[in-house]
């Protein structure tokens, strides 16, 4: 890149300034891009040092600065940034023209002041900052040039030695500073772009090529000749000592390890000196302050860089493409230049379709030369050989070996654990594949030795081809790098089996936390690997382990399919292996949401092992439980019942009581009696279990903590907020002291204690938590696994629950895009998505596309999960209450009651499910007139919760709510009060005074006082309620308006008018706002406003206004609809559809 010192000249025995400077020429092919931030650093680098002096006196600062120095001085006062605007255009018009023996002194200095703004970077001469606020100090060059003028400014010997601090402060001193990166990168280019933008700043600038120790040697005869001294290079060094001016030595391409650069550097304190190289340790000679960090360019640049080379127009459609193209390239400076002469170069090559030719074609792209005006005549590929035919042969093969794994992240701990490995890489009778393990065999002959692993990490990053994060022991590669490594390789196929056998051989398939860890580490090289070429069984069976892992269902499934198929083809149809294979095969079908597949693929594996290992066999134990879970998913609750307590039964019998597998057997058992809605046995169990694990797996194993967080749940469906929150926090708490904070389980902890804050009404708690989880999970498992879909799912539940409607809605719609793409359009968790969207819908008033929606999920659900399913029946029921509140109420008492008849049939008649299609039935009883009917089901419901689920229990209380609000509509006013006010004492006492259901009951029993005509008692009543609900949910909550409404309709009864019709005004306002115009809810805002002003007698306004509620009305919910003829005050009464 720079011509040697030939080019150097001698006038009156001071050199001149080196003409040889290569520059910049527009042209088709020119020079890779340069680092704006880099030119800085260097600027910053090799500028005149800025002085900062500091006093409280003014006066003292002054007539200090005019007494020290004896250099030229330039005085600017810099009281405000106008005053030193104008006192630089008066005192200085070139700041070239200022000699570097002059200083600069900026008087008066504020700290705000930004000196870029006013003075070039790479100022020649030194800056001197007065100021009376200390922290000046900051705009020094380093904290050596940071000075506080002592109090005692008469004092002759103090000042002397203070003015020689200065003085010697104002001498830079030798500045030696490298960029050192691998080969590519634009080291050369930024350099000479700096020399080229500051070459008056320097008395002389010399250029050496330092690829060699002959070829420098070469340019340093040059230059003793030109110079007139000894060709040795002590007599070269100390010529540049004795020549004390501010002169800049370029030591270009410092990569030869066998060259001690530092013989060639002057000692001395003047001079300035950058070196260029891809050897790390360059950076040692860097002075003190002086290093800059090299890095590739910045994703704005490259893509500038990218349109330039390929002449293209830099619009938003072409920054898009060329995004892909630096991404894939890692915005490495001649990689991206390259791509874009190549496209220019090529016709059928485009923006679009380069990174599919580039990963066809790599060898003939990363080979391709540019036609630069700069001398550059290395390859992306050859700058990349130079330094790789440096590694030793252990380190070469490290690299090739990480060429067919993710570049970025790859663990040590990879190849160590490979290396310890004792098994066989295949099953007897399948064929080896001799060439790839050969291969893998040699490779790790090469690091018998112990240390060698890191002798080879730290060679990769001498020679910059390598980073190395030592904290976490993981060693990362350039994008590009990476691709060249590919490119060394000869015999492709069978090198990539041996890293496909590495990885089979470093897999763990234990349950331990560090296996799982260490899998987790391995995901996204999995994820990166083609998987229908693959050496072994043992390959595909690790790969498919961490598949399941990592949440990469639909390719876990396809591996898994291959696998069965190969071990009945190699291994035999009956080979305990090839059962295992059918077992985990049919659990993948069961977490893909295939449970018919899965049933059956369990039932025959079921079959196998009782016929071929005994029915007494711990595996065909395993597979009894397994087949079990599949029942329990698939709604057959009874037959998973039967089947676990049979398991249970056997494991007692066969392995012992204690053992975990027995335990395991229990809280399954115990689960299926929850979903059953047997609660009390199931907390009888899951006590028991917990007992038994800590005495027997000790407190803090992972099974004693699942344990307590499924007894927390059992506590949550049994009403016991408290008690449930209380064990989530302990198990939250032990997961992260024995687990870790970012493990996966103590995750679902955090989601799971989320979830009873939510059902204590703690929202905001409830919220904060749910998006730490979901920052993590995204971050440690990624954005697409299942977990971190279901996080953002329970996300935007909470955000339902807070009002914050329209943020549900986007959250929701964003999960269900994802579920269609990750598990696919028919799987159970998608079908869930769209469900809780269609719920959303519903709240936000968009009624038909919630019963559309509804109306999609109760097909699917039918058509995939069977007819009799409980996710089927709860989509009946949400369906139904879509069409109650459309005013469809036949179609949703229709719907209602065979919900209700086939939950009798399918969980029983005392399961809460059912209870809660009880309580739905009677709801559109009530709506339908049937009030009696409503009254009759709502009193048995009453009986029901009270001894199912017990007197105190939440949903208890909803159904005493909802029995008084049926007396209330039934005109029995008294025995409406007399049950509102039971609930309200209860619900405090149970779920806390400033709970949202609490707040429901107070308005509720307030409903209650107007109809008695109780109105002052409702007002107090109602006014306490407005205030809680701004507190607790907020003051725009959806709740906090239906507060403010009732409240509106109460003034108005009272004849208080005007505080009736402000407080309607701001509740329609708010409601326009907050749930829209067309909502149902703020159609009745608009009415009740008229009814008032129509009482106020302002009848135009009301006629108005009245008009609009029925156009609307027509519009949103049909022309027949119940609400569309009726314009009437609506208080809010709680009345839960459960599903």
């Amino acid at each position: 890149m720079f011509s040697g010192a030939s080019n150097f000249g001698i006038k009156d025995s001071t050199f001149i300034v080196h003409q040889g400077t290569p520059q910049y020429t527009k042209h088709d092919n020119v020079q890779v891009s340069i680092s704006d931030d880099t030119l800085r650093k260097l600027a910053k680098v090799f500028s005149a040092p800025v002085i900062t002096v500091c006093n409280p006196d003014p006066v003292s600062l002054a007539r200090f600065v005019r007494s020290f120095s004896r250099r030229p001085t330039i005085y600017i006062d810099a009281t405000s940034e106008q005053t030193l605007a104008n006192e630089l255009a008066e005192n200085v018009q070139d700041f070239e023209s200022i000699s570097s023996d002059s200083i600069l002194v900026l008087e008066n200095v504020h700290t705000s002041l930004v000196l870029d703004d006013h003075f070039p970077v790479c100022l020649q001469c030194p800056i001197l900052i007065t100021s009376t606020d200390s922290m000046i100090s900051d705009m020094a060059s380093s904290s050596a040039h940071a000075f506080q003028l002592h109090t005692n400014s008469t004092n002759i010997s103090v000042m002397v030695k203070f003015r020689g601090q200065i003085e010697r402060a104002l001498m830079p001193g030798q500045r030696i500073a490298s960029l050192v990166a691998s080969g590519g990168t634009g080291k050369t280019q930024t350099v000479s772009k700096f020399i080229q933008d500051n070459s008056p700043r320097f008395s002389n600038i010399w250029f050496f090529d330092a690829a060699s120790k002959e070829t420098l040697t070469a340019d340093f005869k040059e230059f003793a000749k030109a110079a007139g001294v000894g060709d040795h290079i002590k007599d070269i060094c100390n010529f540049l000592a004795r020549t004390e001016q501010d002169w800049m030595c370029i030591f270009d391409s410092a990569d030869d390890e066998q060259l001690y650069l530092k013989d060639y550097l002057p000692i001395c304190a003047h001079g300035n000196i950058i070196i260029t190289s891809r050897l790390v340790r360059t950076s040692e000679m860097d002075s003190p302050g002086c290093h800059i960090g090299f890095f590739d360019l910045n994703k704005e640049d490259a893509i500038e860089l990218l349109l330039k080379h390929a002449h293209e127009e830099s619009h938003e459609e072409n920054q898009n493409v060329a995004s892909a193209i630096v991404e894939t390239l890692g915005c490495q400076a001649l990689a991206v230049s390259t791509a874009g002469a190549y496209i220019y170069t090529n016709a059928t090559c485009t923006l679009g379709n380069y990174v599919t030719r580039f990963n066809n074609k790599r060898r003939d792209i990363l080979n391709y030369r540019l036609r630069a005006l700069d001398n550059y005549q290395r390859t992306v590929f050859s700058a990349f050989q130079l330094s790789f035919e440096k590694l030793s042969l252990a380190s070469q093969g490290l690299m090739q070996m990480c060429a067919y794994l993710h570049p970025t992240a790859i663990p040590l701990e990879l190849f160590t654990r490979a290396a310890a490995y004792d098994g066989e890489d295949t099953y007897q009778g399948e064929d080896k594949p001799i060439n790839g393990i050969d291969i893998l065999e040699k490779f790790l002959d090469l690091f018998r030795q112990e240390g060698s692993w890191d002798e080879s990490v730290d060679e990769l990053c001498r020679l910059s081809l390598a980073s190395y994060d030592s904290k976490q022991k993981m060693l990362g590669f350039h994008s590009v790098l990476h691709a060249c490594a590919c490119e060394t390789i000869q015999d492709v196929k069978n090198q990539r089996y041996g890293t496909l056998l590495l990885l089979g051989r470093a897999i763990p398939w234990g349950p331990s936390n560090e296996d799982y860890r260490f899998r987790r580490q391995l995901s996204v090289h999995v994820h990166d690997i083609r998987l229908g070429d693959l050496p072994t069984i043992h390959v595909r069976q690790c790969l498919a382990h961490i598949l399941n892992d990592s949440g990469f269902g639909l390719q876990w499934e396809v591996l898994e399919e291959e696998i069965l198929m190969l071990c009945k083809s190699v291994i035999g149809e009956h080979h305990p292996d090839t059962l295992t294979s059918m077992g985990n095969l049919a659990t993948t079908y069961q977490v893909l949401g295939k449970l018919e597949s899965a049933e059956k693929l369990q039932e025959e594996v079921l079959v196998l092992r009782k016929k071929f290992i005994g029915e007494h066999h711990p595996d065909t134990l395993t597979s009894m439980g397994n087949l079990a879970s599949t029942y329990h998913s698939l709604g057959k609750l009874e037959s998973a019942e039967k089947l676990q307590e049979e398991v249970l039964v056997l494991r007692k019998k066969v392995i012992g009581e204690h053992h975990p597998h027995t335990l395991a057997s229990m809280g399954n058992l115990a689960s299926t009696y929850h979903s059953l809605g047997k609660l009390e046995c199931a907390q009888k169990l899951q006590e028991e279990v917990l007992v038994l694990c800590k005495k027997v797996i000790g407190e803090h194993h992972p099974h004693t903590l699942t344990s307590m967080a499924i007894l927390a749940s059992t506590y949550h469906s049994l009403g016991k907020l408290e008690s449930s929150q209380k064990l989530k926090e302990e198990v939250f708490v032990l997961h992260k002291k024995f687990i870790g904070e970012h493990h996966p389980k103590t995750l679902t902890s955090m989601g799971n204690l989320a979830f009873t804050y939510h059902a204590l009404g703690k929202l905001e708690s409830a919220q904060k938590l749910q998006e730490e989880v979901l920052v993590l999970r995204k971050k440690f498992i990624g954005e697409h696994h299942p977990d971190t879909l279901t996080s953002m799912a329970n996300l935007a539940f909470t955000y339902h629950a807070l009002g914050e409607l329209e943020s549900a809605q986007k959250l929701e719609e964003e999960v269900l895009v994802l579920c269609k793409n990750v598990n696919g359009e028919h799987h159970t968790d998608t079908l869930i998505s769209m469900a809780n969207l269609a719920s959303t819908y519903h709240s936000l008033g968009k009624l038909e596309s919630a019963q559309k929606l509804k109306e999609e999920v109760l097909v699917l659900r039918k058509k995939f999960i069977g007819e009799h399913h409980p996710n089927t029946l709860s989509s009946m029921a949400t369906l139904a209450s879509t069409y109650c509140e459309l005013g469809k109420l036949e179609s949703a008492q229709e719907l209602e009651e065979e919900v209700l008849v086939l939950r009798k049939k399918v969980i029983g008649k005392d399961h809460p499910d059912t209870l809660n299609s009880m309580a739905n039935l009677a709801f559109t009883y009530h709506a339908l007139g049937k009030l009696e009917s409503s009254q009759n089901l709502e009193e048995e419901v009453l009986v029901l919760c009270k001894k199912v689920i017990g007197e105190h229990h939440p949903d208890t209380l909803t159904s005493m709510g909802n029995l008084a609000f049926t007396y209330h509509a039934l005109g029995k006013l008294e025995s409406a009060q007399k049950l509102e006010e039971e609930v309200l004492a209860l619900r405090k006492k149970v779920i806390g005074e400033h709970h949202r259901n609490t707040l429901i009951s107070m308005a509720n029993l307030a409903s209650t006082y107007h109809s008695l005509g109780k109105l002052e008692s409702a007002q107090k009543l109602e006014e306490e309620v407005l205030v809680l609900h701004k507190k607790v949910t907020g003051e725009h909550h959806p709740d906090t308006l239906t507060s403010m409404a009732n409240l509106g309709f109460t003034y108005r009864v009272l004849g208080n008018l005007e505080n009736a019709q402000k407080l309607e005004e701001e509740v329609l306002a708010l409601s326009k706002k907050v749930i829209g115009e067309h909502h149902p809810d703020t159609l009745t805002a608009m009415g009740n406003l008229g009814l008032t002003y129509r009482a106020l007698g302002k009848l135009e306004s009301a006629q108005k206004l009245e008009e609009e509620v029925l156009a609307l009305s027509k519009k949103v919910f049909e022309e027949h609809h119940p609400d569309t003829f009726t314009l009437l005050d609506i208080t809010r009464y709680q009345y839960h559809c459960y599903d």
